[in-house]
């Protein structure tokens, strides 16, 4: 899996699941004067594996922002460790993303198509 860098040191504002869609959309902040750096947009969601302490909100530090392509088995074996259990019929096809985000949370998402937006 090739990985680049979308971000680093920055800060997650807000996570929104748009209604009637398979999305998710992560907003992130400048983390020295608080404006918007970006939103990272990830359609055809297939997992969102989000962990942090009960008692931390939003805004979080992040200290890095990645997205790599991964082919189907891996996407497979990503969705077995998060604890879903597909049936084979559902193996997850064609062209697909890892993303993770690192910092005073983690965030692991497996997605069909992701974009940074300004």
């Amino acid at each position: 899996m090739s990985t680049r860098k979308l971000l680093q040191d920055v800060n997650l504002s807000q996570i929104a699941f748009p209604r009637g869609t398979s999305e998710v959309v992560l907003s992130f902040l400048n983390m020295v004067d608080g404006a918007p750096v970006g939103s990272l947009v990830c359609r055809g969601l297939l997992a969102f594996v989000y962990h942090n302490l009960p008692d931390e909100a939003l805004p979080q530090y992040i200290g890095e922002v990645t997205l790599g392509r991964i082919d189907s088995a891996e996407a497979w074996r990503l969705l077995e460790q998060a604890g879903y259990q597909l049936e084979p019929a559902a193996e997850p096809r064609g062209l697909l993303y890892k993303v993770s985000i690192e910092g005073g949370i983690t965030i692991d998402i497996v997605c069909h198509e992701a974009e940074l937006l300004p």
